[in-house]
């Protein structure tokens, strides 16, 4: 057994198909049938080792009622405050009964289970926050603008709704954007709302095209990456910058962090793009 210790606990295929079947076993009742040869990579797109088979729908949405809006919005504002702060695993169905003030069988009864919760909670600002951004960045494609000012344009029209909504949507929309800095790093996307976020981002890659259409689809995906990174960061609002021995800003100083993020973001665009950018005084 003390052999045992000197073994790495990840990186060998054999740890990681062990892992693998603990899973499969855990969450799909049996374990899978794996050919001699086969490394764990090859599961990664049935979700084993990513974790998305924890949030997919396992029963049919119970029927929405007028009487019962008023407990689904509770349990649904209680349910995004906890996922946002401990992740879908971390947070139980008594948990989110416990804090709503309901029956512990409140959410089997309007959900049909935790999962379907989970899904709900985030369908309920994924579309809203989607379509602002689709709108806003076909106005900016549709336009006459060129060079730095299409780029501002079109970057800000991804950005823009999103701290629109986070500034002045209520806490509500605060916790959303902190679920999506926590599920980011975690992996655990709802593989149902993957449009919401996707198509977005595709329509910036769409946009860029349609002024640079000699750009590769590497350069394209990157660009809409990167600039993704920045407004999750920021409007995740993560205490980071508390950390710092003497902090210029606090994380809720959006009022100066999001003009920052519009230069650093419009910048860097342009500089991939090979275009001059002289920040405005």
């Amino acid at each position: 057994m003390e052999e045992d210790k000197d073994q790495p606990l990840a990186g060998s295929d054999s740890t990681d198909l062990k892992l693998v079947q603990r899973r499969a076993r855990r969450f799909m009742g049996k374990e899978l049938e794996i050919p001699d040869g086969v490394g764990a990579e090859t599961f990664e797109d049935i979700g084993i080792l990513a974790g998305p088979e924890l949030v997919s729908p396992t029963s049919p949405m119970p029927e929405a009622t007028k009487r019962s809006e008023n407990i689904r919005t509770r349990l649904l504002d209680v349910a995004e405050f906890l996922f946002a702060r401990w992740g879908y695993t971390g947070v139980s169905v008594r948990d989110v009964s416990d804090l709503s003030e309901t029956r512990l069988g409140s959410v089997n009864y309007y959900f049909g289970s935790k999962q379907n919760l989970y899904l709900a909670v985030w369908e309920r600002r994924s579309a809203i926050l989607s379509k602002a951004r689709m709108d806003a960045m076909q106005k900016a494609i549709d336009s006459d603008l060129t060079g730095v000012p299409f780029i501002a344009e079109l970057a800000d029209a991804y950005m823009m709704p999103a701290v629109e909504f986070s500034e002045n949507g209520g806490p509500g929309w605060r916790s959303f954007f902190q679920l999506i800095g926590h599920v980011t790093f975690s992996r655990l996307w709802p593989n149902q709302i993957l449009h919401y976020f996707n198509s977005p981002a595709e329509r910036f890659v769409e946009g860029l095209k349609t002024r640079y259409p000699d750009i590769s689809d590497f350069q394209a995906q990157a660009i809409s990456l990167l600039l993704v990174g920045p407004v999750i960061y920021i409007l995740a609002r993560t205490g980071r910058i508390e950390t710092f021995s003497a902090p210029a800003f606090g994380s809720d100083d959006l009022d100066r962090l999001v003009p920052e993020a519009h230069h650093f973001i419009v910048g860097g665009i342009c500089g991939s793009l090979g275009l001059r950018y002289e920040r405005e005084t």
